[in-house]
């Protein structure tokens, strides 16, 4: 089990930078210290999220989480070849406000939509200590950004 502040957490970001600025602030203020990749005004964001989980898989992250991914018929093997290269090398991977998954779901361990309205929502910084960590989680879950 390691502790917050020694995990090596990497976000890679969507389009939508205000709910990345909400999940980063979220997991800091859970004493985690999250590297983020932007996507956001780059040519292809989706080929960019791509080659930053396999940026981050070489730089041997705990966990890495993908925010917005959106796979479809155009990209759905670059997104299956990213994601085995993190499964292949150990790294869990966590999809946040997932748009569309890959088909086959082992290639990551969780899905997580953030919903700060929800009472019962687990904080975010938990559910990703409970992913990096390999405690038992749900496959689903709803999280959210606000600190109870």
């Amino acid at each position: 089990m390691e502790d917050r502040d020694s995990l090596s957490i990497a976000m890679i970001g969507s389009d939508d930078v205000t709910a990345d600025s909400m999940a980063m602030g979220a997991m800091e203020a859970g004493k985690l210290k999250p590297v983020y990749i932007t996507v956001s005004g780059t040519v292809d964001a989706q080929s960019t999220a791509q080659q930053g989980v396999r940026d981050m898989v070489q730089r041997k992250a705990d966990l890495i989480i993908v925010a917005g991914i959106d796979v479809n018929e155009v990209n759905a093997e670059n997104w299956n070849d990213a994601l085995e290269t993190a499964r292949k090398a150990g790294v869990p991977v966590a999809l946040l406000n997932p748009i569309a998954v890959p088909e086959d779901n082992k290639l990551y361990a969780a899905t997580m939509t953030i919903n700060d309205r929800m009472a019962d929502a687990t904080p975010l910084d938990d559910a990703v200590m409970a992913v990096a960590n390999n405690d038992p989680h749900d496959r689903e879950m709803l999280v959210t950004t606000i600190d109870h």
